[in-house]
Order: C-alpha cells, then structure tokens, then sequence
C-alpha cells in the first residue's frame, strides 16, 4: 500500500479535493457529452459540458503551481514514455499547419484535438500519494454508472418517440441511442461492461452497489446487441475472447467464476438477437466478411454500387494517400482533399455529407502521412506496452476497444471520440502505473 505523505500542504489539499470533484463529475457527465445528437443533425445538446469541465481542470492545475514538481512526477511515476508519446502525436499536428493551405479549419481540428495533450498533462503531474485504491475503482464505477443513465434516457426517449407497430423497431439501431451514433454508444457500452465484469469477477462491492452492477452486466450486452453496430459487436465479441485468455493464463483462480458470467453473458446475447427484427452484422457478413474484392475492381464496384459505401469511402482515402505518402495533406487540409476524390469518382453523396474517412488509420494518414501514423503507432502501442508490463487487463483492453472501432470510423474527429480516448489513455495509463487499481482494500467498495 501507498503511505500517505505527511508532507503535503493543505494548499495540494485543497486542489486535489478540487481535482478529484472534477473527475467525478467528468466521468458521469461524459456518456451525455456530444456535440450533435443522431436525431437532430448538427443540433448542440445542453449538456455538451466536458470542454468546460476540462477547462476547470487546467485552471486548477495552473492555479496550484509548483510546476517543476509537477513535471518531476512524470519521470517519478514512469510516464515519460507515454507523456512523450502523447505530446509526439499531437505534436505532429501541429507540424502539419505549416504545410496546410486551410488554416481556419486546421486551428478546428487542433482545438478539436487538444485533449490528447492535456489529458496527460493534467493526470500524469498529480500526487500519487494523494490517491486511495478505492477513488481509482469508483472513479470508473462512475463512469459505468453515466453509461447507465445514458442508456435509461435513451430507453424512455425510444418509447415516448415510438410510431412503429413493432415494438423492437423503436430500440433498434439509431432509435436505440439519443447521444450518440450507434458505434460511439457501443464502444462507450463495451468499456463499461468491462469495468463491471472486472468488479464482479473481484467481488468487492457493496451490496447495494452489486445490486446496480447487475442491472449494468444485463442491461450493457443487451444494448450493444440493440444498436447493432457491426464494429461495436465485433469489438465486444473480440474483448470477451481477450478478457478469457486474461483470466485462464494470469488469474486462474478466478476462471470458474468468469465461466459463468460467460454462460449467462451468452444467454443474455442469444436471447437479445432472437428478439430483434433484423441484424445488420448477418444481413451483411457475406458482403464484408465472406465476398473477395480484387482491387483492380474496386473501382468499378465502388461506382456501381456492389460494396459497402463506407469502401466508397475508403477507396477515396486512399487515393488522398497515395498521392501524399509521406507527410499527408497537412491538418486544414485533409476535409478539402475527401471533398475532391468523392467529386472525382462520382460519389456525390458523401461530398454532400461531407464525410471523413471512417477509419482512424487511413483519416491520419491521409492528413500526416507516414509521419502521422509512425507517431499514432507510437502513441497507440503505449497503452499495450504498459498493459503487458504492469498486467493491466484494463489498459490492455480499452486499447482493443480503439483497434477494431478505429477499422470503421475516424474516432478522433469527433469531441465524443477525443474525450473517451484522450482522457481514459491518460487516467488509466496513470492507474497502471501507479498500481492503484492493485492496491485494493479487503473491505468491500
């Protein structure tokens, strides 16, 4: 266990209170976080409130000072590795203005961005000696318990809104999610039932809060399979497999328990599919899964309609890469180049909808080029390194989650997707690290 350091100020007192308000506040308010709702377009919803909140943060930091302390605590709890990997990444953006013709929209797309830096700035520079094993573990039980709330807003919104005579219509997909597009909403849903698998499988909570931890463990799977994002399901289905091999090769002790949890998991799922009126992830496997596309007809079959439109997508991106391998088009300038393909190969309606690249790893490397994604491996790989080394099954499996949802949309070109990666690459790089999330009381949270 971590000794409390009988050196700190009542002044580090008083910020950390501060700090450690914020982040609650923070976790339970990000799962209602977004700058446009499914259903109203470009609409901004009232509670978009996690800039604010962030803005809170770096004033609390700026006003507490010391910060060549702050800074010494980075290389003292061996985060300079992922502090230098995350300021890289972003950095690189900031080198793609110098060569992009945009400026307005560059300047869009840093704001957009700076989480990445300041996340790690914020959490990696706080006194570890001021936290408890029991903050770290209700910090992301609360984060679970936003998603919670989340998911019964959006229920009763389905409800109250539904005009369909089948009644799963109104759960189903878009109608399933009031915040977010299906993929966000599941991705947000996967790391949940994560953090509350993990509790379960500890048992270490209180009744009262076990009582909720089973409402999520069988509301979260049933949800994922509701919004029927085939990236979401796949990534949920890919985590559970990499949540087993955890357990059966590090923590064996504890596999009869999983396999249970496994078996009702499963019932859970089976039963959700029987109930829905269709699945997007069967009605299409055999278009992206099982059908060989030859590439020197993909241009032939993006036109005529026999692919997915997000391959439309994709075959326009990386014809922006190819012409600028190895630098990109710069960070302004990115938006305009898409724009050009799609008028070029006839693709009209993505121009229309202005749409990026859905797919992290072609979005940068369309922008920064070689450059760009030497830097996102680096800063990505981090998470993986860190999870391997310090057996962090959370850090490890929050770094999965981004793997498959990166293959189908551009996560980081969206406030939704820069805060749920920016800040839980931050916090939980720094749990791992720290050992928090080891350092459990035997009393129950």
């Amino acid at each position: 266990m971590q000794i409390r350091n009988k050196n700190i100020t009542m002044r580090e007192e008083i910020h950390f209170k501060i700090y450690r308000i914020l982040l609650y506040v923070f976790v339970l308010v990000m799962p209602f976080s977004t700058p446009s709702l499914v259903q109203s377009g470009n609409a901004h919803f009232w509670g978009n409130v996690t800039p604010f909140i962030l803005g809170l943060f770096l004033l609390n930091w700026l006003l507490e000072a010391d910060f060549k302390t702050k800074f010494q605590r980075i290389r003292e709890n061996k985060l300079m590795f992922p502090f230098i990997a995350a300021v890289g990444f972003y950095g690189v953006y900031l080198i793609g203005m110098t060569y992009s013709n945009n400026f307005n929209l560059g300047k869009i797309d840093l704001l957009l961005k700076l989480p990445f830096l300041l996340c790690p700035l914020l959490i990696f520079t706080v006194n570890s000696a001021m936290w408890k094993p029991k903050m770290a573990q209700n910090l992301l039980y609360t984060f679970a318990l936003g998603n919670l709330l989340a998911l019964f807003v959006s229920s009763a919104n389905s409800f109250l809104r539904c005009n369909s005579e089948f009644l799963a219509d109104c759960f189903h997909y878009e109608n399933a999610s009031l915040f977010f597009h299906p993929s966000y909403a599941s991705m947000y849903y996967c790391f949940s039932f994560i953090i509350i698998l993990n509790f379960l499988i500890d048992n270490q909570l209180h009744l009262w809060k076990k009582i909720i931890v089973w409402v999520m463990f069988l509301l979260f799977p049933f949800e994922i399979v509701l919004l029927d994002s085939r990236t979401g399901q796949m990534a949920f289905v890919f985590v559970m497999i990499a949540f087993a091999a955890y357990i059966f090769i590090f923590n064996r002790k504890k596999s009869l328990r999983f396999v249970l949890y496994m078996s009702l998991l499963a019932g859970i799922l089976s039963t959700t599919i029987f109930l829905l009126p269709t699945n997007r992830l069967f009605a299409n496997i055999h278009q992206l899964g099982m059908r060989k596309i030859n590439i020197e007809q993909l241009d032939d079959d993006v036109k005529s309609g026999r692919v997915n439109a997000r391959v439309q997508i994709w075959f326009s991106a990386m014809e922006v890469i190819k012409e600028n391998p190895v630098l990109g088009v710069g960070t302004g300038d990115v938006k305009a180049a898409m724009m050009d393909k799609y008028v070029q190969q006839d693709f009209l309606l993505s121009q229309e909808r202005g749409y990026n690249a859905h797919n992290q790893y072609l979005q940068i490397a369309a922008t920064l080029g070689l450059m760009g994604f030497a830097a996102f491996l680096v800063f990505w790989g981090t998470l993986f390194w860190i999870g391997w080394k310090k057996r962090s099954m959370l850090l490890f499996l929050f770094g999965l989650i981004g793997l498959v949802n990166f293959c189908t949309e551009s996560m980081f070109e969206k406030q939704i997707g820069v805060m749920f990666f920016a800040f839980l690459f931050a916090l939980l790089s720094y749990f791992a690290t720290t050992d928090l999330l080891k350092e459990v009381d035997k009393s129950t949270l």
